[in-house]
Order: structure tokens, then sequence, then C-alpha cells
């Protein structure tokens, strides 16, 4: 992995969980998902025009990978109503390291080397860091962690079989996912949203920067180095969700926590190593 790589994967693991922490932070998570998703369209579909259209055989998977993310995004809303955003967001994001880890494997072989324990310190740091606290009777975390999986190694190869345009992979794929969470939407709630879109159009645009420049980040740099180095790389972000979980929303994070962090951030330097 390049540095060029490295360094921006690790800038979208910041945008990541920037939104992820409005969502936590929203009285009203469910609006504000429908509100990210809208936001994110908003700012993709200007930009369609100015770039040439995925291959013809990326369609397939832009077509599963949106509802993938609509699921994503109902399951994620009730996840946060459920634990912190430290846990919840660890949680999601380790577990799917090691759902990713098995297909990749067999599309990319295994890593070698101090690349390969760095992917298994990264993984074995966030479960534990996850599953300490959690509620067993709520699923909803567990479920984002498989979609996330299902997701990323759709759009790994989406973004393969897009040519050489995985940037208007990523916008088209955001303009779909937002037209199938609006229609939702209107379906559940009538003209009640109109209101709702009114009232939560800045924090719509920020949201939907964050997520919309974080993923399309991430998918380029699918393009360029192993899925499974780029995935376990892109948690990092559990160390900023940590902070903002503690600065933000007075969340208590014991000397256990902390010190998985810190095996995690072994992981990351392994893993840069590789």
């Amino acid at each position: 992995m390049s540095p060029l790589v490295f360094s921006l994967v690790l800038g979208s693991a910041l945008l990541h969980v920037g939104w992820n922490a409005l969502i936590k932070g929203a009285r009203d998570k469910s609006a504000m998902t429908l509100l990210v998703s809208q936001g994110c369209a908003l700012i993709a579909l200007p930009l369609l025009p100015w770039l040439p259209p995925p291959a013809p055989a990326a369609w397939p998977f832009l077509l599963v990978s949106a509802l993938l993310h609509v699921g994503y995004y109902q399951l994620l809303a009730r996840a946060y109503g459920a634990g912190s955003l430290a846990q919840r967001y660890t949680l999601m994001r380790g577990g799917a390291i090691l759902l990713l880890f098995i297909p990749s494997l067999l599309l990319e072989g295994m890593p070698q080397g101090t690349a390969l324990a760095g992917i298994a310190l990264i993984a074995a740091a966030l479960i534990l860091l996850g599953l300490k606290g959690m509620d067993r009777q709520d699923p909803s975390a567990w479920l984002c962690a498989g979609l996330i999986a299902c997701y990323t190694l759709v759009d790994g190869m989406g973004a393969r079989a897009s040519g050489d345009q995985p940037v208007a992979y990523v916008l088209w794929l955001v303009v779909l996912e937002g037209g199938l969470m609006l229609a939702l939407a209107r379906r559940a709630l009538g003209v009640a949203i109109w209101p709702v879109l009114r009232r939560g159009w800045r924090l719509a645009l920020l949201g939907g920067a964050c997520s919309t420049l974080a993923y399309a980040i991430v998918v380029w740099a699918m393009t360029q180095a192993p899925l499974a180095q780029v995935s376990a790389l892109r948690e990092s972000g559990i160390l900023i969700s940590f902070l903002i979980g503690a600065v933000c929303f007075q969340e208590r994070l014991g000397r256990g926590k902390w010190l998985a962090a810190l095996a995690l951030l072994g992981g990351v330097l392994l893993l840069r190593l590789g």
C-alpha cells in the first residue's frame, strides 16, 4: 500500500466517524439517516454529467450495492439507539473485517507477513471492544456488520468492473441509494417527509459530504490495494470514535477499551509495513 493510499484512507476514516456521530447525536436517528442519504445524492447529482458512466459490467454491482446500503441505513439508526458511539461503531466495523476476510482470501489470496498480522490484530481488537458491554438483546449492530462486509465486497468488484471510473461508480451508487431511501420514507411518512427535509438540509449536506467523500476514497483505494488491507486500515476510525464519544456524548471508556484501542493502533502500523 503506497503512502498516498494509506493517508487518504486514514482521512476517510475521520470523515466516516464524523457522519456516524451526526446520527448518534440526533434525536430522531431514522430521520438523520434519511438526511445523510439525501445529502449524498444532492452532492453527487451535479457531478454526474462531468464524468463518463461506469462500464456496463458495473451496473449489476451498483444495483445490488444500493439495496444493501438501504438496509444498512435502516439498521444503523437502530444500532445507535441501542448503544454508545464507540461500542456500536466498533462492533459494526470490526465484525465486518472478520466477515470480509474470508471472501477476500478467495479473491486475492492470503496476505503475507506483517500485513496478515496487522489485519488479525485489528480485527481482534475491534471485536473485543465491541463485545465489551454489548446489549445481546439487540442484533442490529451484528446485522450491520454483515451488510458492511457484503457491500464492501460488492463495491470492490464493482469498482474494478467500472473500468477507470471508480469515482463515477460511487456517485451513481449514492444517487441510487438516495432515491430508494426517499421512496421508502415517502411511503412511510407521506407528505410529513417534506418538513423533515426542509428543516434538516444543512445537516444533510454536511453528513452527505462526509459520507460521499469518505466512501469515494475507499472505493478508489480498493482499486489500488487489496480489499482486506483497505478495509482494515479504514477501521482506525475507532480511535476517533472513542474521542468523539468521550467528548461529545460523555461515554465512559475503561482501561480495557483503551488497551484494545492501542492494540488496534499496533495493527494499523503493522498493516502499513505490509
